[in-house]
């Protein structure tokens, strides 16, 4: 008997020791009571095995897993079943909810019938596969919201609500970044949960001053665990000076430890999370961010899909304001009614914009000058000119629009003697430079913010530069009529003015009311200059006299082509006395034409005669007996030559 007694001890020692070194969790039930359980279950449930086998096993089994596991028990003691696998809930010491996946069959313990078992602890698996029922719940959901903002509010909330992280972050990009980028991605909106008010002020401090680790640093540094980047100081050693959050150390997890997870479709980042302070100190499993990995997938879709309807609205909005613009456009008479509409679409298009300017090249000075103001004195503004150079190579124009403030004209030395003339330049502005079919810059649509700098940023630039080529067509047309209409006007041999346009002068002044005196100019004979040399010697004759004629006259003055040989100079403002002296200075210095003429054409006599009338309200008549009374004053002293 006591060979037995020995056995079954022996027999016994070797069991615990063996159960102890298990890794799975063992257990024996006896009598309705957990009589034995190993080191594994002891860690796993709080209860030392002392603790397990004074109470009744049900006291350990949620009430709702109670029936199933009294069943599995009674089908085996009575012989049912050798064995059964199952899952249930019991409370463990500290109140926590542990899944258990139990195999047991009968048995023997010390002599008596008993059900002998291994117990393996799922609950970290049934707490993901709960998550991931709610994130995949929440995910489905932001897929419908159109607000980004909405969004990030809604992951930023499930993740620290749901996930063991306390500390979550999640920020959205400006404009998506490359992963190969050294450079620091620009925040459009962040929002936050878990933090205090001092870190998150510390990370909205760094935003602000664009202190941010670029993505390329996380991803060369961090430490994949899934499809997430686990960082730490040993890494990452510059982390602690962007990292907000510090928390207590865990058992692995470091005070300055992040885990970031990418918003990301491809080869474009649209923005990403940080996650910091898990609730058990423990560095997660792929499988456990295998759920917070499947929302963030969720949240970039719905970034993506809602930035692309933003885009597709901003699109449709482009184009209903391009249709006005056109439309306006072409109601426009006039180069500066054209350049103003063009100013107030600018203006109605982009956000802060109160005013703006238009420059247009004067291709004979190779100057800029201001053509149309809205909000702005336009008269003011004309008082200066800029140097084609300054435009284009100073202010870098020649590369492209710039956003300017006034900070930075004030200190630019191309514009110092510009703004002595102007005053201070508005506080913001957008200048869009427009160039002609060869490429050179023909005009510069300014666009201003008088009260604060850094009101516009780059997609103000865009919005503006979509409009460029239409501008550029319709300023390179505005500038072809013009052209027409100022052909229309001049004599096509000596480019003066023409017969129709002299009287349409003289008709502005008359309904005016503005003085003005005339100076005709003939050339006395010149049929002789044909006949004896041809048209072309004749043609060339009267392009010098036009061109002397041009030369020899005030700025103010207008020179017209009223005939074959006749030629009109519109004095606007003088009076009789006036046209006399201007009558004498020419006569002088034609003789020296005259002496070239003479020269060249075989000392064939070439002669002027001249004639004066003037026009006043004081003593008003029409404007035919003005123009009949110079001719005739001509004509006399054509006559009194030959006598």
């Amino acid at each position: 008997m006591s060979l037995v007694r020995e056995g079954f001890t022996h027999s016994e020692t070797l069991f615990r020791a063996l159960v102890e070194s298990a890794l799975v969790g063992i257990y024996v039930i006896q009598d309705g009571r957990l009589v034995y359980i190993n080191s594994v279950l002891e860690e796993t449930l709080g209860y030392t095995r002392e603790e397990v086998s004074q109470g009744l096993l049900m006291d350990l089994v949620i009430p709702e897993d109670r029936a199933l596991v009294l069943e599995k028990i009674r089908a085996r003691e009575s012989g049912e079943i050798e064995a059964a696998r199952y899952t249930l809930r019991v409370r463990a010491k500290d109140g926590r909810t542990v899944w258990l996946e139990v195999w047991g069959r009968r048995g023997e313990w010390h002599g008596r019938p008993a059900i002998i078992g291994t117990a393996l602890n799922i609950t970290p698996h049934k707490e993901t596969e709960h998550l991931r029922t709610i994130l995949l719940h929440i995910g489905s959901q932001i897929l419908h919201n159109t607000s980004t903002k909405t969004i990030l509010k809604t992951v930023v909330q499930a993740l620290h609500q749901h996930s063991k992280f306390r500390k979550v972050g999640c920020s959205l990009y400006a404009v998506p970044s490359d992963p190969r980028s050294p450079q620091p991605p620009i925040i459009a909106e962040y929002l936050t949960a878990g933090l205090t008010p001092e870190e998150e002020q510390r990370i909205r401090q760094n935003i602000n001053i664009g202190k941010i680790i670029p993505d390329r640093r996380i991803l060369e540094t961090g430490q994949p665990i899934g499809a997430a980047l686990y960082v730490t100081p040993e890494r990452m050693p510059e982390l602690p000076e962007y990292s907000a959050a510090v928390v207590p150390p865990g058992r692995t997890w470091g005070p300055h430890d992040t885990l970031y997870i990418f918003l990301r479709i491809g080869e474009r980042i649209f923005g990403r999370i940080a996650l910091a302070d898990p609730h058990d100190g423990q560095i997660p499993t792929p499988s456990e961010l295998e759920p917070l990995v499947l929302l963030a997938h969720f949240a970039t879709l719905a970034i993506h899909h809602t930035r692309h309807l933003s885009e597709l609205r901003e699109q449709q909005h482009q184009m209903q304001s391009l249709i006005a613009f056109l439309q306006a456009l072409n109601q426009s008479s006039t180069l500066q009614e054209l350049l103003e509409i063009v100013i107030r679409e600018a203006v109605h298009l982009i956000p802060n914009a109160q005013g703006g300017s238009f420059l247009m090249l004067n291709p004979q000075t190779d100057e800029f000058e201001f053509q149309a103001a809205v909000g702005r004195d336009l008269q003011k503004l004309q008082t200066v000119t800029i140097p084609y150079e300054h435009i284009a190579h100073t202010l870098g124009l020649e590369h492209g629009p710039k956003i300017l403030t006034a900070s930075e004209q004030l200190t630019h030395p191309a514009l110092v003697e510009i703004i002595q003339k102007l005053g201070p330049p508005p506080a913001s502005t957008i200048s869009l430079p427009l160039r002609d079919p060869e490429g050179r810059i023909m005009g510069v649509l300014n666009i201003n913010n008088y009260d604060k700098e850094g009101v516009f940023d780059h997609s103000d630039l865009e919005r503006l530069v979509a409009f460029r080529t239409q501008l550029e067509i319709a300023l390179a047309r505005e500038r072809d009529r013009i052209r027409l209409r100022e052909l229309s006007k001049r004599d096509a041999l000596t480019e003066v003015y023409n017969r129709r346009t002299l009287e349409e002068a003289l008709e502005c002044l008359e309904k005016t009311q503005r003085p003005f005196a005339l100076v005709f100019v003939d050339i006395d004979d010149f049929y002789t200059v044909n006949d004896r040399f041809g048209h072309l010697e004749g043609d060339r004759v009267i392009q010098e006299l036009a061109s002397f004629l041009r030369q020899n006259v005030r700025a103010t003055d207008g020179v017209y082509r009223y005939g074959g040989d006749e030629f009109v100079i519109v004095m606007e403002g003088a009076n009789r006395a006036e046209a006399q002296r201007a009558m004498e200075r020419l006569e002088t210095k034609l003789r020296t034409l005259c002496a070239q003429w003479r020269a060249r054409l075989q000392n064939t006599e070439i002669a002027l005669s001249l004639g004066i009338s003037d026009w006043s309200p004081e003593a008003p008549r029409s404007l035919r007996e003005v123009l009949e009374e110079a001719d005739q004053f001509m004509y006399r002293r054509k006559r009194a030559k030959k006598l």
